[in-house]
């Protein structure tokens, strides 16, 4: 309310004085951009802010120099305002007027181009109206908008930008420089907003700042409601452009009660019952009571999945019912956010252990029970999980024994009617790779389901299509829960009876909830990572420490850090690979560099051997670089990350993973990023694998792998168009594979190497997995390469482009404490 007759002159006092500064506009000068400065000349307190949150940059002052982008700039001592004044590329022009045209930068990856917003990295955005929260657009790579104002969030990272301004400027029809009059509707008090005592409260969406009156310091902005000491101030509705000068505050708080717009009254559910008002418990967690989202404070919420960030509910609730799971909570009205809201008990137990004194299960694989007297084999023991992973899982059990002999084994899934896949002793295929992997099945009594790296349309069947008649689909899906059974089939045909039951859940591609286990050397089951959102590293970096830093901005490599070897010498040829690596930080006879150095990244650059180093080089047709930190720098558990420019010319393999230093008996290595710059598989992926060796049968050298698990780039360019983030978690029994700062893939289980790692990058010139860039023919037939939108991505010639891979760098988090 107006509490007395010259507070209502004061406001109508400073109507008018706005309505009549918008007819001496053209007297004062404009401020001007030259290059990322914006300059003013005359006198007068100035605000820069940016036009698309409004976010302060600089106050006070002759000059302000600001990033590329839109700003607003405000002389506080007169209140005349400039909006939409441009600093870019090629600079903004007096008013705001601009001839840079093309995308701009909203901040982080977001950008506007005229009435598109778009984002260039490959979290889950939503864009919603300011005016109701109402969501416009979820999911995808970009929305197109009309006029008005909106919220764009970022639910893989939490970032948000709370006052995106899409207007006829944004659409390429120029800004305006001219003060925007007041044309909120005055309220009791005489303004759009409450007063009580010393408390403000602002019952729209716009974005308001409030300052002290006598020297125009900021001591609230883009707030709901500003508790205040008693004196005067200046508020603006930057979202409006409204100002109210000389607002008198007692700074004595009253009873909120008579309050009009603190509550608000459409806020019921569908059962009809009262609303829950902010005064009650504004800022309050939510409250979860069985399987129902309780919201304690007023707003509008939405609730969506911790892994997906798919929408539960939204909407001006009380509560929202959801299944077990964890959740996101975000109140849009005050921009609060609740990560990893619990719903129904946490995952049980402990599903498996890490003993210490047998990390990988050496004792388990020994185990027999006897041979029962009617002359079957004996129960298949120890049925385990090894490895969980998003739509495979391996499992092991140790060998039954007969009075004859064990001839094969069957594995049933759900089903115990009839097995699902039968492995066993005279399983032989023409490709040498699958002979072997079934040769290691038998052996090992272990079993993968389902290898596709191996068996996806042949012997296994994994996604269907082989055999006679055309065989069902048989791998189980991302995401998926089973019940696995084995038992043994001797030489008289005798099955044994069933092991005992293993219940098994995979991962969804995406998050998902990590299933407890037990490490006792280092952690409990409540320990770091568990109870946490794991599927973007900007949830949970912040916990760790930074250990290792290679920014590559220097000239030369750092011999501190690196070696320019391999740890088994540049001598010995692995994987077929046609390229020797010149190891520049040692005494080399090989007048060659391939680390070249921009400033602030390094590249690896292939060439071919010229023809008086082939011998020094063993006869290989190409000279390339590696580095590896074995002896410099290694570490056990933490998170390693990469910006990468990977080659797109045919026969290169640019690749990054962490690999064993002393391969004891376990051997761990493990594929961060892997990228063939023509894949023959046919797919624009990057590819993931973990390999060990298996502790049981160590003396026969077998190295255990993963399935290859590949990321496809849905976005229609290749990956190796653009430099890309490739980041892996690595902790106790886990990885987790990311790119661009979102989850692709995930395992866990004992087999996971416990032992300290190094860090190994280099650029392949051909190998097993592909040809040299020299041997592609056109006449090769050669299969498409392709994304859910875009056939035939093309690959590069290396008669027209250079052979590199480019890294901007390699950094190491681990958690505070951890020793290497």
């Amino acid at each position: 309310m107006i509490r007395s007759t010259s507070q209502l002159l004061r406001v109508l006092t400073g109507l008018c004085g706005l309505f009549a500064l918008t007819t001496t506009l053209s007297a004062i000068a404009n401020p001007t951009v030259e290059g990322s400065t914006i300059h003013w000349d005359e006198p007068g307190w100035f605000q820069v802010q940016s036009a698309v949150d409004y976010r302060t940059l600089c106050e006070g002052g002759s000059s302000c120099e600001v990033p590329e982008g839109l700003y607003t700039v405000i002389n506080l001592t007169t209140g005349q305002r400039w909006t939409d004044i441009e600093v870019g590329q090629s600079g903004g022009l007096p008013g705001g007027s601009s001839t840079t045209s093309g995308p701009l930068n909203l901040g982080g990856n977001v950008y506007l181009d005229g009435a598109n917003l778009y984002w260039t990295d490959s979290g889950y955005y939503q864009v919603q109206n300011k005016s109701d929260f109402s969501t416009v657009c979820e999911g995808g790579s970009s929305c197109t908008v009309s006029e008005g104002t909106y919220i764009v969030v970022n639910h893989s990272t939490g970032d948000r930008l709370n006052n995106v301004r899409v207007s006829s400027f944004a659409a390429g029809s120029g800004s305006s420089t001219s003060s925007v009059p007041v044309s909120s509707p005055l309220g009791d008090t005489g303004y759009p907003f409450d007063i009580s005592g010393g408390e403000i409260l602002f019952s729209d969406t716009d974005w308001y700042q409030v300052q002290r009156a006598d020297n125009y310091n900021t001591v609230c902005e883009g707030e709901t409601e500003c508790q205040l000491a008693a004196g005067t101030y200046n508020i603006i509705n930057h979202s409006s452009g409204a100002r109210y000068d000389g607002v008198v505050l007692s700074g004595e708080t009253e009873s909120s009660a008579g309050v009009s717009g603190s509550t608000n009254t459409d806020n019921t559910n569908e059962s009809g019952d009262s609303p829950v008002t902010a005064d009650q418990s504004d800022g309050a967690s939510p409250v979860v009571v069985g399987n129902r989202i309780e919201f304690p404070g007023a707003g509008w919420y939405q609730v969506q999945t911790a892994d997906g960030s798919q929408n539960v509910c939204e909407g001006s609730l009380n509560f929202c019912d959801v299944d077990s799971g964890l959740y996101k909570v975000i109140n849009h009205s005050s921009g609060e956010r609740f990560d990893d809201v619990r719903v129904g008990p946490a995952p049980p137990s402990a599903i498996y252990s890490i003993n210490r004194s047998d990390a990988f299960n050496r004792s388990l694989e020994n185990a027999t029970s006897p041979v029962p007297d009617d002359g079957r084999p004996s129960q298949p023991q120890n049925l385990r999980v090894e490895l969980i992973a998003n739509d495979w899982v391996e499992i092991n059990w140790a060998p039954s024994v007969d009075n004859g002999e064990v001839v094969s084994y069957n594995i049933y899934r759900d089903d115990t009617s009839a097995p699902l896949y039968v492995i066993s002793r005279d399983m032989a295929h023409p490709n040498g790779g699958i002979a072997a992997e079934l040769a290691k099945y038998w052996q090992t009594t272990s079993f993968i389901d389902c290898n596709r790296t191996r068996f996806s349309d042949v012997v296994f069947f994994c996604d269907g299509g082989g055999g006679v008649n055309g065989d069902a689909a048989r791998g189980p899906l991302a995401g998926a829960a089973h019940t696995y059974y084995v038992s043994a089939v001797d030489d008289n045909g005798n099955e044994s009876d069933l092991s005992e039951p293993l219940d098994v859940q995979l991962y969804p591609f995406s998050g998902g909830e990590l299933q407890t286990y037990l490490d006792p050397d280092l952690m409990g089951p409540d320990a770091f990572p568990f109870n946490r959102n794991l599927s973007q590293p900007a949830s949970f970096v912040g916990d760790l420490q930074l250990v290792f830093n290679e920014d590559f901005n220097g000239s030369e490599l750092d011999s501190s850090r690196w070696n320019t070897r391999l740890s088994w010498g540049p001598d010995v040829v692995i994987n077929g690979e046609k390229q020797y690596f010149v190891d520049t930080l040692n005494a080399s006879s090989i007048d060659y560099d391939p680390f070249s150095f921009t400033g602030s990244t390094m590249k690896i650059v292939a060439t071919k051997t010229p023809a008086a180093d082939l011998d020094a080089v063993n006869g290989q047709r190409y000279l390339s670089g590696a580095l590896s930190s074995h002896d410099k720098f290694g570490f056990t558990y933490g998170y390693v990350e990469s910006r990468m420019k990977v080659s797109g010319v045919f026969g290169a393999l640019s690749t990054l993973y962490l690999y064993h230093r002393y391969p004891g008996d376990h051997a761990p290595e493990i594929d961060i990023a892997e990228y063939l710059g023509y894949n023959q598989f046919g797919d624009e992926d990057m590819f993931q694998t973990y390999h060990y060796r298996d502790v049981n049968y160590a003396d026969n050298g077998w190295t255990r792998s993963s399935p290859t698990m590949s990321e496809r780039n849905d976005s229609g360019a290749l990956y190796a168009d653009a430099f890309h983030t490739y980041g892996l978690l690595w902790e106790p029994g886990l990885v987790i594979w990311y790119i661009d700062g979102v989850e692709v893939k995930r395992l866990h289980g004992p087999q996971v190497g416990r032992r300290q790692m190094n860090l190994v990058t280099y650029l392949v010139t051909g190998s097993n997995w592909t040809k040299a860039p020299d041997e592609y023919r056109a006449s090769d037939e050669l299969v498409e390469m392709q994304t859910d939108s875009v056939v035939n991505l093309p690959f590069k010639l290396e008669t027209d482009h250079p052979v590199e891979m480019e890294i901007d760098y390699i950094r190491v988090w681990q958690l505070p404490g951890r020793q290497g």
